[in-house]
């Protein structure tokens, strides 16, 4: 079977354009479903009832839930790194990147709040919503970001701003304090209209001091 990430690549590719526009509008169709509903309202028979097809018009493009929510997480991790990189603009000092860089995840939030729920998701619920292959080739997509954000560690450390250290589970910690971060302030944290990111950037200063050469 072809999984999700082969087979958007050759609706883009070697398919016609029709069918690469109608896998979008299947995946715009998806997006406001988790929207309104969240993922879990998100099935073949609910995409079809939304975009006003037939269930079986809809398997001759994605060939099941999964490698539909797998494009919608392709997507999402695409969308992320856009942002990542357009708010990196005109930021110079190398902390002060690394700020940015996971502060994205707080606007992410705010400004694609659906895409951010798959993404969100799939870090916090033990149930796998994934086929292994889909799971295996979306996370290969998630990887280069990954290490974007490894390289923006990698330069504090070089201008002096950061101790060496595990440049990964550095990577990794200050995900894991940002992602921790919007779920705790959703339940306790003041209200207003930045409270997630108050609390994420708090944590993310709070590693940086801890790793500073200062």
């Amino acid at each position: 079977m072809m999984h999700t990430v082969n087979m958007i690549h050759a609706s883009g590719q070697g398919r016609s354009e029709r069918h690469a526009q109608r896998i979008e509008e299947f995946l715009d169709a998806a997006e406001r479903v988790v929207v309104s509903d969240g993922v879990e309202a998100l099935t073949m028979a609910r995409l079809a009832k939304e975009c006003g097809a037939a269930v079986g018009a809809v398997y001759r493009y994605l060939p099941g839930k999964s490698a539909l929510l797998g494009g919608l997480q392709l997507r999402a991790v695409r969308v992320l790194a856009e942002l990542v990189e357009l708010r990196l603009e005109g930021v110079v000092a190398p902390l002060d990147r690394v700020k940015v860089a996971f502060g994205t995840w707080g606007v992410f939030e705010q400004q694609s709040p659906a895409l951010f729920r798959l993404i969100d998701d799939s870090l916090s619920d033990p149930k796998p919503h994934l086929d292994p292959e889909d799971r295996a080739e979306v996370r290969q997509f998630f990887t280069p970001l990954l290490w974007r954000c490894g390289q923006l560690l990698e330069e504090s450390v070089h201008a002096g701003e950061l101790r060496a250290g595990d440049t990964e589970l550095r990577t990794y910690a200050l995900w894991a304090a940002v992602h921790g971060a919007a779920h705790l302030s959703r339940k306790m944290a003041p209200e207003g209209p930045n409270a997630e990111l108050d609390l994420g950037a708090e944590m993310v200063a709070a590693l940086l001091r801890g790793w500073s050469t200062g």
